[in-house]
């Protein structure tokens, strides 16, 4: 099983308590990439005004007394753990290892569920899960020092879940005593430039094709 991997992206917006200290801004002498001219608020001043415009609460007895709804509402917060790995994901594990569209298996017999239970046995794979379903897992092979999987659920990468699963294998393989971790993966790839930007060595081409990694613990 070779592993595939995610970046991480993500933007939020300032919840309504925040507001005060916005409009505490303003008053300041600097403000960063403020444009100029007569006509011109700085970001900060348009940001203060425009969520105070959405946070305002109009009269309920206007608009033929009916309460208007509120224009601005929290986002709601995406809960992401992780956890050991347990017999019960194995079916969800293998929908994942499938789901991906780079690093495909030639041979889908070749990763059986036999084989995650027995990583799962030795306490090497773990699972994010967001509001309580499994998005992606990492599997550490501490009897040679090597990652077999690292693998995210494709509508979920790029939320920085690969990042943390090959850090907790990466520490499994660390406390087994290995000073270093393998890894092999497809070249060309979104997974290959992953392990780049993330310290990891390229060593080259092993004979069955795949550009081998390897990167100190």
């Amino acid at each position: 099983m070779t592993p595939n991997a995610a970046m991480d992206t993500g933007a939020s917006l300032s919840p309504p308590h925040l507001v005060p200290a916005i409009r505490h801004r303003q008053g300041s002498k600097r403000m960063p990439f403020a444009p100029t001219g007569p006509q011109m608020h700085s970001p900060a001043q348009r940001i203060g005004r425009a969520a105070l415009a959405l946070c305002a609460t109009p009269d309920p007895l206007q608009d033929g007394g009916h309460a208007r709804a509120p224009l601005f509402a929290p986002r709601p917060i995406s809960m992401t753990q992780s956890r050991r790995a347990t017999l019960n994901d194995i079916p969800r594990l293998m929908e994942i290892r499938f789901a991906v569209q780079e690093n495909r298996l030639s041979d889908p017999g070749s990763v059986t569920p036999d084989d995650c239970a027995a990583f799962i046995a030795r306490g090497s794979v773990w699972v994010s899960e967001r509001h309580g379903r499994v998005v992606g897992f990492s599997a550490s092979d501490t009897r040679d020092g090597t990652i077999w999987a690292l693998f995210i659920d494709p509508p979920d990468q790029g939320r920085g879940l690969a990042t943390g699963l090959l850090d907790l294998a990466c520490t499994d393989l660390r406390q087994h005593g290995f000073a270093t971790a393998r890894l092999s993966t497809d070249p060309g790839t979104r997974a290959e430039r992953f392990y780049l930007r993330h310290g990891w060595t390229a060593l080259g081409l092993a004979p069955d094709g795949e550009m081998q990694f390897e990167r100190a613990l």
